[in-house]
């Protein structure tokens, strides 16, 4: 199981950079119903980059921070899809690949009792970071 995550980590890694390399402003503001195509690679980077930070003061102090009930994620995802607009999308893709990359480096270096840790306490996706990243890119890939 330890490697298997880093391997789809991997996947869905290159997935993600093989839609950022394909960019443009047209596809970037392509709809997806409510959301664009940036908003929604934006939104990936976001929970990579407040998971990396979760991660990291877990690592540092031992304590790890409660998950979010839906209803905070929901709100969450509402407020912040209102900047994403405002964002360069020239900028945001080396953002958006720099926060998918510094998340899995720090958790491929997790041990097994950590991984465990992560499981026991219900955050398994904070280390399997395919299973977000798949479920949009899939949803990317199909409207473009």
């Amino acid at each position: 199981m330890e490697n298997n995550y880093l391997v789809k980590n991997k996947r869905e890694l290159d997935r993600l950079k093989n839609v950022l390399d394909k960019m443009n402003e047209s596809l970037w503001n392509h709809k997806m119903g409510n959301w664009e195509v940036g908003s929604q690679l934006l939104h990936l980077a976001f929970w990579d980059k407040l998971t990396f930070i979760r991660l990291s003061e877990w690592k540092h102090s031992g304590n790890l921070a409660q998950i979010p009930d839906s209803i905070t994620i929901d709100a969450i995802n509402a407020s912040f899809k209102s900047y994403f607009s405002l964002l360069d999308w020239k900028k945001s893709i080396s953002f958006i690949l720099e926060c998918a990359r510094e998340i899995d480096d720090l958790v491929a270096g997790f041990n097994s009792e950590e991984l465990k840790l992560l499981q026991n306490a219900g955050k398994e996706r904070w280390y399997l970071r395919y299973i977000h990243r798949s479920e949009h890119l899939d949803k990317i890939e199909k409207s473009l």
